[in-house]
């Protein structure tokens, strides 16, 4: 345990993922620093997929409860451990949608602004943000997560292609695709 000191008091320093993870394997009871870390962003992530706090929290159990159970098989190469939950909460997520048959983007002014930016489109924000959520729903699972962890989780993308499992370029070259594509749907909806 390091400790570190801050105005006249010991505090404990956190610790990395690799030595969390390496102490959970060890003791299966060291796996709640991770739960502790991590809980509040994935569910947070998930709920703003979700838009029901039930619900989001079935998937974030599900998604902690395999990740406990498989933590013995994860292996530190280079990608943080955060990118293997958010993995794990697209895939539950996804299986959510799939189990209720329907999927839906949540549209708010910041997303809507960003991607507003993004497309340099000639609607006003009003009309795109009316737009946006029937052109959405016309884009594949992937490009719907690239929108998402990009303009919605405002996320880099190494963090991005570290979460779906693509290089930093594929990643870029695909968001550009898809911001091309709903510039294409948008002026043609």
């Amino acid at each position: 345990m390091l400790l570190t000191k801050t105005n006249h008091t010991l505090q404990e320093a956190p610790e990395s993922d690799e030595i969390a993870i390496a102490r959970a394997k060890e003791d299966p009871r060291a796996f709640e620093a991770l739960y502790r870390k991590y809980y509040a962003e994935i569910y947070r992530f998930v709920y703003k997929k979700v838009q029901d706090k039930d619900d989001s929290a079935d998937i974030v159990s599900r998604v902690f409860v395999k990740s406990f159970n498989s933590i013995h098989q994860f292996r530190y190469k280079g990608i943080p451990y955060s990118a293997w939950l958010y993995r794990v909460a697209i895939n539950e997520a996804n299986q959510y949608f799939n189990n209720n048959k329907a999927r839906h983007v949540v549209i708010d002014d910041h997303l809507s602004s960003s991607i507003a930016f993004e497309l340099d489109t000639d609607h006003d924000k009003a009309q795109l943000i009316d737009q946006l959520p029937a052109v959405l729903n016309q884009l594949k699972p992937l490009e719907i997560e690239l929108i998402e962890l990009r303009f919605y989780e405002g996320m880099s993308y190494k963090q991005i292609g570290d979460i779906l499992n693509m290089s930093e370029n594929n990643c870029k070259v695909k968001t550009f695709r898809t911001l091309k594509r709903l510039k294409k749907l948008m002026n043609n909806g």
